[in-house]
């Protein structure tokens, strides 16, 4: 008789573990499958987009405006020192010398 009582809240137990994987596998599948919906959007769109030879010109212009000397600066994971900021350095500099 103890052992009938004891196999019931094992079953319990062992059902309400399946329970919580099967929610589990379930959430992961959903994350998944719209990870891959929105893969399949942003390829779409970026497919689809139209370049102009004006907008391309436009936008490696811009780049190379931007582009600097300090590369970890332009990623901005580093503070770049501009021009006026580095002759007030200096400047600096050789009046403390």
């Amino acid at each position: 008789m103890a052992n009938e009582q004891n196999a019931v809240p094992e079953r319990d137990e062992r059902r309400e573990r399946m329970t919580r994987v099967r929610v589990g596998l379930t959430g992961l599948a959903v994350v998944l499958v719209l990870v891959f919906i929105a893969t399949a959007v942003v390829t779409w769109i970026s497919r689809n987009a139209v370049e102009t030879p004006e907008s391309r010109r436009a936008n490696v212009q811009a780049a190379a405006e931007t582009e600097g000397d300090e590369p970890l600066a332009d990623l901005g994971l580093a503070p770049g020192a501009t021009n006026d900021n580095a002759q007030a350095n200096g400047a600096a500099g050789a009046v403390k010398n």
